[in-house]
């Protein structure tokens, strides 16, 4: 091939996925449907030699494979099939859905051609099995594929008297199968045993052979020939299948007496199972006992089965093989397909193991679960690992509703907060008095005495750091392809919103009254010291903006047009003096304009940014609609020249611009709850309204209809527009009953407008009222929640601000994938942005390094965020030079009523701490006194006896007496 048709070659390679170019595993697959052998070949070593290709690549729906996987299902591939191999293709790797390799898909379609091109390779292990233990040898037998049997046989490797899961060679299976030819090609081979390997029914080889083929009787060979052993692995595999531990342990003890290298026996598999594995899915503790001691690997999988044996051991909820592998320093605990060893506990609770009837006792999930937790360390288990739903381990111990696995769970500190592929958070099914509970025992005291100036209340947030996410949008820059981080190289973490639960609690009706629990209001209280001098700056931005539109518009943009009105109809001997009072005016027009401008500019800047780092989240509020909405008329006052309706622009400036600010500062802590009272009832009168608009709109018509015609100046019902108008004006009382006119239609006119009166004006109305006021009271009487639910929602968007909406990321990372043309170095920005702003809004890891602060209620409640820990020293020491919000916070001072109940639940925990300790000693006294009752009752017993004894001898003497 030239150079220019390599050259043209790579150019298809410049992006993968996207809609510019073809991805180039497509175009590998492309050119093998096709029969393209050229461009296969080309595409392949470029992509290897550039090293952004995997020759084992796994292709989704519909063709479930690799692409040898792919090439090896039909014939005529065998072209194919050579250029991958000689690409470093596995010719060994399992179809994880298939559960076959490359060889056993050969043998099956009968691909002759093929079969001696993969056989020819090094690497091709023809003893390869399936997930039934089968290797080629066994299909080719079973399915009398005569014309491959001897391509198999001519190998040097081959076994003949492999068995798979059911004891059967492949001799077996050609007999039962009666195909004569296969059987006597067989019988022939060198080393061929008959008699070893027996099924679970005890049928040998020979007996099939005899049963189904009698005529071939005589050729098989006698029992004293020279044969192959039937493999030791073979052996102790068909034990365990016949359940036979006490043959498997004995088989294996007798290799070690022997003195065998039995590392590579014990870590070998059936194709579905090694010996760990199996003994780990059945309960074979005694087996999985000695298999360690004899050093089998306890990570050891195989391609058909790739969990490890802790949690295949985990899943089946066996306790003692759980903690006999957790003992090997060996074992990993690293996740397999994104599950960890605690997900495949908790998803084995609730599975049926109807055929572990007998092993049921020793099933305990509850029991492994807390092994786990309490005795693996945590940088070895990542509790808020999350598997391919999305879901971690909390997620699933509360949709099962299991308070003992939440709470033990909450207690280690998983995260709260993280979000399935269904936007679903892990705490969303926890019951919220579980959650409460829990809360509780995040306060802690010093247990000093509740007066002594050095007693601490502990306030942990363990359960809200949220845990670092990485960041997969590591690209190769010049193909496009998703790469993996590079050897020692640590991927990059995206930052999490730290009040993302917080926010989820507030829009569910069960879990918002917890946001009152003290632990969680000073961590609201904390987010709001760090992040309100946002708040403030925006303010005082508003504030400006504010001010100087209102003045532009009411000093110089309504009085534009009477000006100059005015000025043509003032006498021309004033011209000298209104020019220089107009010069004046001008100066500070073009002043005010000016100043205006450069803060519409900023305004427009500050919307933009917003857009851009959360753009769904932005157009989801009604406030931002608001703020476009005066963006808008702001720009045609100051850039229009035109004084047409200058006055309904001007009017809708000062309303938008006025009611902006009322919501500005509503966002204040203290001011938050007439804000929210404003908006619940507005709210609520507008979906109220919006069905009784029917009956209002009714009347409207009515009112039309008859009174239309008639011709007196006062009538405001000669057409359907105003007429829903005035009705709707009559709505709020303003009757005005004089100017109706009745006089046309007396009767008919009067009983519609009483009607009205009566179900409008009176009934409805009233009923608004009464919602109003009923509104009113609930927000009330609930002002403390909403003003901590607004502090959430505040914080919450600031965040989303400074770190970037998760939401847009996941689109960003979609839209570059399938366009060319979006720019790596967007997402890079987005990236650096979110590490400068995270440490001026986050609490976690600098401001609060061990997740918890400590309170000091008798020093004016002052809170310390530095302890024992070095890394707190650290950050002590340091605050002096630290600019960040750290400085701010060492002189924080929790709230007073935080601290009063926070002291409350702790008071209330020591009472029934108290009282149970009182019970047991109550109980305790009790039980000593029946036991000195007991006792007392067994001595009079003992004396009973004694006397019963002595009167029986007595009567027994004086009977024998008698009979003398």
């Amino acid at each position: 091939m030239t150079e220019d048709d390599l050259e043209s070659h790579k150019k298809l390679l410049v992006r993968g996925g996207s809609l510019c170019t073809p991805d180039p595993y497509h175009q590998l697959l492309t050119a093998l449907q096709e029969h393209d052998l050229e461009s296969f070949r080309n595409i392949l070593h470029q992509g290897v030699k550039r090293e952004f290709l995997d020759p084992d690549h796994w292709y989704e729906d519909p063709h479930y494979g690799s692409l040898l996987d792919i090439a090896c299902r039909s014939c005529g591939n065998s072209l194919y099939i050579e250029e991958l191999l000689l690409y470093s293709a596995d010719p060994n790797k399992i179809n994880r859905i298939r559960h076959k390799g490359p060889l056993h898909s050969i043998v099956e379609i009968g691909d002759k051609e093929t079969l001696q091109v993969l056989l020819k390779h090094e690497r091709t292990n023809v003893n390869l099995l399936d997930a039934t233990g089968s290797s080629a040898l066994h299909i080719v037998s079973k399915n009398n594929k005569f014309e491959l049997l001897h391509i198999l046989l001519n190998h040097a490797k081959i076994r003949v008297n492999q068995i798979n899961k059911k004891g059967q060679t492949a001799i077996y299976l050609a007999a039962l199968g009666r195909h004569k030819d296969i059987v006597l090609a067989l019988l022939k081979h060198k080393g061929i045993n008959v008699d070893s390997a027996k099924t679970a029914q005890g049928k040998t080889a020979r007996d099939v052979i005899v049963e189904k083929l009698p005529e071939l009787e005589a050729d098989i060979p006698h029992q004293s020939a020279a044969t192959e052993e039937i493999p030791e692995t073979n052996q102790l595999f068909l034990y365990l299948h016949q359940n036979d531990e006490e043959s498997f342990m004995s088989c294996l003890a007798n290799m070690k007496n022997e003195s065998k290298d039995i590392e590579e026996i014990i870590n070998s598999n059936d194709g579905s199972y090694t010996f760990l594995q199996y003994a780990s899915e059945f309960g074979f503790v005694q087996s999985v006992n000695l298999l360690l001691e004899l050093g089998a690997n306890p990570n050891k999988t195989n391609p058909n089965n790739i969990k490890t044996p802790i949690m295949i051991a985990a899943y089946r909820g066996y306790f003692e093989i759980v903690r006999l592998l957790c003992e090997v320093d060996k074992t990993s605990f690293e996740p397999i397909n994104d599950e960890t060893v605690l997900h495949c506990v908790i998803q084995g609770i609730n599975t049926c193991h109807e055929y572990l009837e007998t092993k049921k006792k020793h099933i305990d999930h509850n029991k492994c679960f807390k092994y786990l937790l309490n005795n693996i360390r945590r940088d070895k288990i990542n509790l808020d690992q999350t598997d391919n739903k999305g879901n971690t381990v909390l997620h699933y111990a509360a949709k099962n509703g299991n308070p003992e696995l939440i709470l033990m769970l909450l207690r280690h500190g998983i995260y709260i907060g993280t979000r399935n592929k269904f936007n679903e958070p892990a705490l969303q099914d926890i019951p919220p008095r579980v959650l409460e509970t829990y809360l509780d025992e995040c306060l802690q005291t010093n247990n000093m005495r509740k007066e002594d100036p050095k007693y601490e209340l502990i306030f942990r947030y363990n359960f809200l750091v949220p845990p670092k996410i990485e960041n997969f949008d590591t690209q190769d820059p010049e193909v496009g392809l998703q790469m993996e981080p590079a050897i020692g190289q640590a991927p990059e973490l995206a930052t999490v919103s730290e009040t993302d639960p917080l926010l989820y609690m507030s829009q569910s009706k069960e879990l918002r009254p917890l946001l009152c629990h003290p632990v969680l209001t000073s961590f609201i209280h904390l987010k709001w010291f760090s992040i309100r001098r946002f708040f403030y700056i925006n303010l005082s931005f508003y504030l400006t903006f504010w001010l100087l539109l209102s003045a532009y518009i009411l000093t110089f943009y309504v009085n534009q047009k009477s000006s100059s009105l005015m000025r043509n109809a003032t006498d021309p001997t004033d011209i000298n003096e209104d020019n220089v009072q107009d010069g004046r005016l001008l100066t500070s027009d073009v002043i005010l304009r000016l100043l205006l401008l450069l803060c519409l500019v900023i305004f427009i800047a500050r919307e933009l940014f917003q857009i851009i780092v959360s753009p769904l989240r932005y157009f989801k509020s009604l406030e931002n609609w608001l703020e476009i909405s005066l963006i808008l008329v702001t720009a045609i006052i100051l850039l229009s020249s035109s004084s047409y309706n200058q006055n309904q622009i001007s009017a809708i400036a000062i309303l938008l611009s006025w009611a902006e600010l009322v919501l500005l500062i509503g966002r204040y802590p203290s001011l938050s709850t007439y804000i929210e009272m404003f908006k619940t009832v507005s709210w609520n009168f507008l979906k109220f309204l919006a069905w009784y608009s029917i009956l209002i709109l009714a009347f409207a018509l009515s009112f039309y209809t008859l009174f239309k015609d008639d011709t007196t100046d006062g009538n405001v019902f000669f057409d359907p527009g105003n007429s829903i108008f005035k009705t709707i004006v009559m709505l709020t009382g303003e009757f005005d009953a004089a100017s109706i006119p009745f006089s046309d239609h007396p009767v008919t006119g009067h009983l519609l407008f009483v009607l009205f009166v009566f179900l409008i004006a009176i009934i409805l109305f009233n009923l608004l009222n009464g919602l109003a006021v009923s509104d009113t009271q609930a927000i009330r009487t609930d002002s403390l929640l909403l003003g901590y639910i607004s502090i959430v929602k505040l914080v919450s968007y600031i965040e989303t601000i400074a770190i970037g909406d998760p939401t847009f990321r996941r689109l960003f990372r979609k839209a570059k994938t399938a366009c060319c043309f979006t720019a790596e170095s967007c997402n890079n920005v987005q990236l650096r942005r979110s590490k400068v702003f995270s440490g001026r809004v986050n609490l976690f890891p600098d401001i609060i390094p061990d997740q918890e602060i400590i309170v000091y209620p008798n020093k004016d409640s002052k809170v310390d965020f530095s302890s024992l820990n070095p890394k707190r020293k650290l950050h002590s020491s340091m605050s002096s030079l630290d600019t960040s919000c750290y400085t701010q916070c060492k002189q924080y001072h929790m709230d007073k009523e935080i601290i009063r109940a926070a002291k409350a639940i702790i008071h209330d925990r020591e009472t029934k701490s108290d009282s149970i300790q009182e019970m047991f000693s109550d109980y305790t006294f009790r039980l000593n006194q029946y036991e000195n009752k007991l006792e007392n009752l067994e001595k009079t017993s003992l004396r009973n006896q004694k006397i019963l004894e002595e009167i029986l001898s007595t009567l027994k003497a004086k009977q024998d007496s008698d009979s003398d």
